[in-house]
Order: structure tokens, then C-alpha cells, then sequence
């Protein structure tokens, strides 16, 4: 009797295991098996002869490059002026990235300027106001010099144009500004 007990808690213990085998949830492994066969089927979607485009967006370097200067100078007199870039054209959206000043001041006159970069509407109206810090850069060539460098974020719909005001402490003898500007455009 003992040998036919012994048989049959055998096949109780592997009735039980199987039961229980039966209702455990999948594995970590199994599951990381069923995705990786999921993404392979995705991947194979995307063939030469097939293929799923892709378009990177985020990146600047895929959109049209802008890049505008603009001078004038000071009379004698003026302590204000503005210099403007090129309006943004139809259909666009420009995002300006960064801007740069160069200004001229009599030499020796013991001047001082400070400047601002607007953005202008189509009417000529200030949207957006950054100023930026000119730092002195020297004498040369008869005037004191001030450059400004800075990376900057300013969204510029159709129509609107980037501005450069620099004004001067005293209006004695004539300068001169320049501004530079780097971003890109995006379709509007």
C-alpha cells in the first residue's frame, strides 16, 4: 500500500504545481519577449520599399537660415537712433536666436550708450523690448567702441521687423551703430 500512496501523492503534487503554474502571471522576461517581437514588427513597417517618414522638427538646422545686418550713424546732435532689419515675409514665422551691436562714439568724449532691441509690429508699434549690455571695447580708428553679444529668443510674425535703439549720453560729434541677427525661419 505504501508504494501505491507514495504514486499517488506524486501525481497530486504535480497536479497542484500545474494548476498553479497555470495561473501565475507572465514573467518579466515574457513580456520583454512579446515587445521586442511587437517593436520588430513595427521596424519592418519601415523598409525601402515602405518607408515611414520622419521629420525633425525640433532641430533648427532643417529650417531656413536668416541672417540680416543693418548700420547708420549719428549726426552731431542726435543722442537717439535706430537702425531696422528686413521685415519678415508672408508666410513666415522668424525666431530669432541671437543679436549683436556694434557702437562708435567720439573718441575721448567720455560718452556713454545703452541699447535695447525691439521687436516691431507691422504698425510700427514695440511688441517685445530686450536690452542688451554693451561692453567697451577700446579706441580705434578716432572713436571709443562697445560691443554687445547675446544669445536671445524673440518670435517675429509676418510684417514685424527687428530694431536696434542705442542712445548716447551727449550729442557732441557723430557715431555710429550696427546690429546683427541670427535665427531661423519657420513656415506660418
Amino acid at each position: 500500500m505504501k508504494p501505491r500512496a507514495s504514486v499517488l501523492r506524486v501525481l497530486a503534487l504535480a497536479a497542484c504545481v500545474a494548476v498553479l503554474a497555470a495561473g501565475t502571471p507572465p514573467t518579466r522576461a515574457a513580456h520583454d519577449d512579446a515587445a521586442a517581437v511587437t517593436e520588430r514588427a513595427e521596424l519592418a513597417k519601415n523598409s525601402p520599399n515602405n518607408p515611414q517618414f520622419v521629420r525633425d522638427v525640433d532641430n533648427p538646422a532643417r529650417n531656413e537660415p536668416f541672417q540680416a545686418i543693418a548700420n547708420a550713424a549719428f549726426a552731431a546732435g542726435v543722442t537717439s537712433m535706430a537702425v531696422d532689419a528686413a521685415a519678415v515675409p508672408a508666410g513666415k514665422l522668424l525666431v530669432i536666436e541671437h543679436v549683436s551691436a556694434f557702437v562708435s562714439l567720439p573718441f575721448g568724449s567720455g560718452q556713454t550708450a545703452a541699447g535695447v532691441v525691439q521687436l516691431l509690429s507691422s504698425a510700427g508699434s514695440a511688441k517685445v523690448q530686450h536690452a542688451i549690455v554693451l561692453t567697451a571695447q577700446g579706441q580705434e580708428f578716432g572713436f571709443d567702441n562697445s560691443t554687445a553679444s547675446q544669445p536671445i529668443r524673440i518670435y517675429a510674425s509676418t510684417g514685424d521687423h527687428l530694431r536696434l535703439v542705442v542712445n548716447r549720453s551727449d550729442g557732441a560729434g557723430a557715431a555710429q551703430i550696427a546690429l546683427g541677427a541670427t535665427g531661423y525661419f519657420l513656415p506660418n
